[in-house]
């Protein structure tokens, strides 16, 4: 019987993992050794994807080590062999958890737009309580299917993921990681109208003169910069993760009704699904570190051997306090002949 992956594939999925592990466990470490950043609201769930996303680039790496290594000498496995091997729980568990983080990251982003004053008064001990919320829910789904996983037939062909658990088990993995990554795409079209109204709003005040200091043409690049960004995300994440992972649901969905054939049409649409999926991870952390002048210039620092001194790191902490700064400008009557 023909597995769900071929050796093809799992070259293929091994070389993905390890451009999804190097890149997002290069931002973690990054995120990790600047004090300024870590301490940072964005910085802790941003820290926290990237740290799941490089636990799933290693676990795809590892389920193509296994299909090189074990998949061809094996004939009937028993169930309690295939968990054995972290691939058969992990990979499902952190994909589930990742489509949790991403809506939270996406809001957090929302927050910070619309409400900047508001969110740069939040303790960051919020994030960091989510934080634990999220590794409660990682274990609580591990153990889950754990459980779920060892509660079929004895013996399995083939040990993998969709061949280990049931039909309403996968589906549910499916419908979640899908509905996680559209909620996120939502908020992140929410994020770019906010940025375009409030682009609009400082043309419209710049041209009668009553802004001076906030429709400076950096601030102005700068949220088109953050626009174009969200935009990516949104697309990328809409192409990669939303479509192939809700037609597989669907195909899912449909397949107690015509087992045979609509497993031949997953598994191919699996093989496919999956290659894009794990690039979404890369592609977005990617973006994100190019976009991101924090990270941006820290990676600069670190590859061009610069010294630290050289190197700005602005928090939000400092973005507080010019907020602060500009707020009280605008409250001076005497701000025009200062700014002069």
């Amino acid at each position: 019987e023909v597995g769900v992956l071929s050796q093809r594939d799992a070259i293929y999925d091994g070389i993905l993992g390890c451009l999804m592990l190097s890149t997002n466990l290069t931002i973690f470490v990054f995120i990790q050794i600047h004090r300024t950043l870590r301490k940072e609201k964005e910085y802790i769930l941003l820290g926290m994807l990237v740290f799941f996303n490089s636990i799933l680039g290693a676990l795809l790496m590892y389920q193509a080590y296994y299909q090189f290594t074990f998949e061809p000498i094996a004939q009937v496995l028993s169930r309690s062999y295939c968990f054995r091997h972290p691939h058969i729980i992990f990979i499902p568990a952190t994909a589930v958890i990742i489509s949790l983080i991403l809506p939270f990251m996406a809001l957090d982003r929302l927050i910070a737009v619309i409400r900047p004053m508001y969110y740069y008064t939040l303790d960051r001990h919020c994030a960091c309580k989510l934080a634990a919320v999220i590794l409660a829910i990682y274990v609580g789904i591990c153990l889950f299917l754990n459980i779920s996983g060892r509660s079929g037939a004895p013996v399995t062909p083939h040990c993998h993921p969709l061949e280990i658990y049931n039909h309403n088990t996968i589906l549910f993995q499916l419908i979640t990681v899908s509905m996680g990554h559209f909620a996120s795409v939502i908020i992140y079209l929410l994020v770019i109208v906010a940025l375009r109204r409030q682009i609009r709003d400082m043309n419209e005040k710049s041209e009668k003169r009553d802004l001076i200091i906030s429709t400076s043409p950096i601030i102005i690049d700068r949220r088109h910069r953050i626009e174009r960004t969200f935009g990516v995300f949104a697309v990328a994440t809409f192409l990669l993760m939303v479509l192939p992972t809700a037609i597989l649901a669907v195909f899912e969905f449909f397949g107690d009704d015509h087992p045979d054939i609509v497993r031949i049409h997953a598994l191919s649409l699996y093989r496919v699904a999956l290659k894009f999926c794990a690039m979404n991870p890369t592609l977005n952390v990617v973006a994100y570190a190019l976009k991101h002048k924090q990270i941006y210039n820290g990676l600069r620092q670190v590859f061009t051997k610069k010294h630290p001194s050289t190197a700005r790191l602005v928090t939000h902490s400092q973005h507080k306090s010019v907020s602060q700064t500009e707020k009280m400008l605008k409250k001076t009557p005497t701000v025009k002949s200062v700014a002069t």
